[in-house]
């Protein structure tokens, strides 16, 4: 399923966190273009709903630049991480510490970056990805790749 929301000519990237019984998973949803995109899933063992956000976003960041993509607009429906990320709250979390000093290195990369909160029902595919991740192993990224609706590769790889 490919979610057509624009930030005028670019597209909307995004991402979601989940846990279930001290389980975490996490999805991404990135657009090359209107046609063109990536859908990818992964566990990544035991923690909070706010790390396995954070963890999402972190990803998403990393295979746009990864991708190349150098014009980013990401979205999730965690207000906490994206309040953090435009510096409107503090998230004093010392486990976390680690990923977001990656997630302002990796900010660097990017010419533009626009971070921004929907509502849950709007990324309700990357929730279904995020879920997915619950039950795989933990460590390896699941990763598809869409031309339309039809899947044009498969890739699965260790990441964490």
């Amino acid at each position: 399923m490919v979610n057509l929301l624009y930030f005028g000519n670019t597209p909307i990237d995004f991402f979601d966190g989940a846990t279930n019984h001290d389980k975490c998973g996490i999805g991404v949803h990135i657009k090359v273009d209107a046609h063109h995109s990536f859908m990818a899933f992964m566990a990544i063992g035991s923690g909070t709903n706010i790390r396995a956000e954070l963890l999402a976003f972190w990803l998403a960041l990393h295979l746009c630049r990864n991708l190349n993509i150098m014009d980013v607009h990401l979205a999730g429906d965690s207000k906490v991480i994206i309040d953090w990320f435009n510096n409107q709250v503090a998230l004093n979390v010392l486990l976390l510490q680690a990923w977001k000093v990656r997630i302002r290195e990796l900010e660097t990369f990017f010419s533009s970056l626009q971070v921004f909160h929907i509502h849950r029902i709007y990324n309700s595919p990357e929730d279904a990805l995020s879920k997915k991740g619950l039950s795989s192993e933990v460590g390896l990224l699941h990763l598809d790749e869409y031309v339309g609706n039809e899947r044009i590769n498969s890739w699965v790889a260790p990441l964490l």
